[in-house]
């Protein structure tokens, strides 16, 4: 009896041991799959946060696309200048969307050690490689010239690309040697409507030939109409494109955009302090003009907001524009002579004029006009005030209906022809 008392505590107590070590072994397969399990959630989650943020960023790149009315690529045109990152660096500075602003720089010279400087930029921008099969030099021609036909070449090669290829419906075309001012994409995205309503306006520049400070009205908000083409830094429809292409010239490309016949009586439009500066003395036109007037040149550093002006931009179109810029000149201003102006205005710092008026209970500077007979006259008359005086197509620089206005000792100045006979001959 006593032997099977002692046999059954021991099997009781066997018994025992093997319900807690199994229910020990239990609790640990439990743990290792609860762990387990606990990792392949944290697993999934971060999968499933991966897979949320893509969607974001997918429902948010079609939202930006859907908000971008029309893409405006920059095109950059580069040769062997390392400025072009000075220039890349302000335009990712100010750019305020990829989608509607794409960057494409268009590399023309082969020999060209550029595109490993712009490797770092490899996610920001693309690059177009200009790559002829030839430059066939034509010896009738004078060495010194021929970077003004390769330049041309490029020019025709890459807006091809651009327009016929890509299929974008308008370029804004800069060089590799700009600074830009905060609002140049503003500018050019509210300007742009400009040209799609008025068929008299054939392109939107961002420079002013006469931009210096002592030549301009400090208002960055102020636009005009020019009939002569400025370049530096503008915009370019496909179809202006489309009709500009089968006529494209083998050099000179820009003075050739200026001759009547390719006009055809249409204008730029030009801001009154420039959205660009150029500080390239370096170049194929070897930094003409540029010490004496281009580095002179100011550039805009307020941001304007010209999405929001729809009424002044209207201003702008020939029909608003026309009557009240005519009005100005001809009943608002007083005819001077360049004698008589530099008597009242002396040329001299430090003399401010007199001379003033009240307009609308505003103690206001009287505006003026010099008439000139000629384009030999107008020369004198632009080189003694401080303006750009040479021709390009018959047409001035920043002239409108032959008048060219700028800002001489606070007053307003308009240099007008003496007959409508002589505009543009």
């Amino acid at each position: 009896m006593k032997y099977k008392k002692g046999t059954l505590f021991l099997w009781i107590l066997i018994l025992i041991i093997l319900i807690i070590y199994y229910h020990y072994r239990i609790d640990n397969v439990k743990i290792k799959t609860l762990n387990t399990t606990i990792i392949n959630i944290k697993n999934e989650i971060q999968i499933q946060i991966k897979i949320q943020n893509q969607i974001r960023h997918e429902l948010f790149m079609l939202e930006d696309k859907n908000k971008v009315s029309i893409v405006l690529p920059i095109l950059i045109f580069a040769c062997n200048r390392n400025t072009i990152t000075r220039t890349l660096d302000q335009l990712l500075k100010f750019r305020p969307s990829k989608t509607q602003f794409p960057i494409y720089v268009s590399l023309g010279c082969l020999e060209s050690d550029i595109e490993k400087s712009l490797h770092f930029y490899q996610d920001e921008i693309t690059i177009l490689i200009h790559t002829p099969l030839s430059y066939d030099y034509n010896s009738k021609i004078s060495f010194s010239l021929w970077g003004y036909y390769k330049i041309s070449r490029h020019y025709n090669w890459s807006l091809t690309q651009m327009f016929g290829v890509k299929k974008f419906e308008a370029v804004i075309i800069v060089e590799d040697d700009f600074d830009i001012s905060p609002d140049f994409f503003e500018y050019f995205h509210a300007t742009y409507s400009l040209l799609q309503m008025d068929p008299t306006i054939w392109c939107i520049s961002c420079w002013n030939d006469n931009g210096l400070a002592n030549l301009t009205i400090n208002d960055p908000a102020l636009l005009h109409r020019s009939d002569f083409f400025p370049g530096l830094g503008w915009l370019l429809s496909e179809k202006i494109w489309h009709e500009l292409r089968s006529k494209w010239p083998d050099a000179f490309w820009d003075d050739w955009m200026r001759r009547p016949d390719v006009r055809l009586g249409r204008v730029c439009i030009r801001p009154e302090i420039s959205r660009v500066y150029t500080f390239g003395v370096d170049g194929v036109s070897r930094g003409q003009y540029f010490e004496e007037h281009l580095s002179k040149i100011m550039l805009n550093i307020r941001f304007v907001h010209f999405k929001q002006m729809t009424n002044s931009l209207m201003g702008l179109l020939k029909k608003n524009y026309d009557p009240k810029f005519l009005n100005d000149v001809y009943n608002e201003s007083e005819t001077i002579t360049l004698a008589s102006l530099l008597r009242k205005h002396p040329l001299e710092l430090g003399r401010e004029p007199l001379n003033q008026r009240l307009k609308d209970n505003r103690l206001i500077k009287p505006s003026y006009k010099i008439i000139y007979h000629n384009q030999l006259h107008f020369e004198k008359l632009t080189k003694t005030l401080g303006l750009m005086s040479d021709y390009r197509g018959g047409v001035s620089r920043t002239s409108y209906l032959g008048i060219v206005s700028f800002v001489h000792r606070g007053h307003k100045l308009h240099l007008i022809p003496m007959m409508q006979s002589i505009l543009y001959e």
